[in-house]
């Protein structure tokens, strides 16, 4: 059998496994296999979740917020924005990866650079023209 396998798959050009009587490799069930891969994947969420709730050292954070400083410079991001960083590097003690960076996200949207208030600005602006131009068009059918 393993013959006629080897050769059906020299004519249609394609590859063989290795054969499992040199390499001793065990067929593994399927609802084994799913039992096995659904371990490492319970695994594998708990690291995640273990890393994320892992505090971290106040050196470690301010690290951190001197890079994401670093990153926002020349972004357009006003002044205020960048004293609450500095304020935030000074006031942080220790605390979780996640919270540090639920902390930068809502800094980053509270004080939003002027080029992103321009760009909502112009997005509403677009969508009330659009608004009225189909209220216009609802009126004249």
């Amino acid at each position: 059998m393993s013959q006629i396998q080897s050769e059906a798959a020299q004519i249609l050009q394609m590859q063989r496994g290795e054969d499992k009587r040199l390499t001793g490799r065990q067929r593994i069930e399927p609802r084994k296999y799913a039992q096995m891969k659904e371990a490492e994947k319970r695994e594998r969420e708990k690291l995640i979740q273990e890393l994320e709730n892992e505090t971290i050292p106040q050196k470690q954070i301010k690290a951190i917020l001197e890079g994401f400083r670093k990153q926002s410079i020349g972004k357009g991001y006003p002044k205020e924005f960048f004293k609450e960083l500095s304020d935030l590097k000074q006031n942080t003690k220790e605390t979780a990866l996640k919270d540090l960076e639920t902390l930068l996200n809502d800094l980053s949207k509270r004080i939003r650079s002027p080029k992103k208030r321009k760009r909502a600005f112009k997005t509403r602006v677009r969508k009330t023209k659009r608004a009225k131009k189909r209220g216009i068009r609802k009126q004249t059918k």
